[in-house]
């Protein structure tokens, strides 16, 4: 009697098997499964695609047009030139001043308190 149960058990699992690796009949069963997966994997691979266009068209773009700006701006007009010219005059004023006054204060003599009284 175990024999014979298990003998049906070992059918059972052989023809399950069999339906498992067979794919035609597995597509059959799932056909909407395996449809909606197939659409899924084909529309991420191709917004991968797109994007990955879209983008390097979108970068191209921006550069042309940062290196149209940075053209424009790089060109040195003549009231530019002046504004340079006097924002250099100031700085090196500024940072004479402040030289001169470190200068004087290394040089000047080390001042002393006047030493205290004996009743103070």
């Amino acid at each position: 009697m175990v024999r014979y149960e298990l003998d049906e058990l070992l059918a059972e699992l052989d023809r399950r098997r069999h339906e498992l690796l067979n794919v035609r009949l597995q597509l059959r069963r799932h056909a909407l499964g395996a449809t909606l997966t197939t659409l899924a994997f084909v529309g991420t691979a191709t917004a991968g695609v797109w994007l990955s266009v879209w983008r390097q068209r979108r970068r191209q773009r921006l550069a042309v047009q940062t290196g149209w700006v940075r053209q424009a701006l790089s060109r040195p007009t003549i009231p530019g030139k002046i504004v340079a010219a006097a924002a250099s005059a100031v700085a090196a004023a500024l940072v004479k001043k402040l030289l001169k006054r470190g200068v004087e204060r290394l040089l000047e003599p080390v001042r002393t308190e006047a030493p205290m009284a004996a009743g103070d």
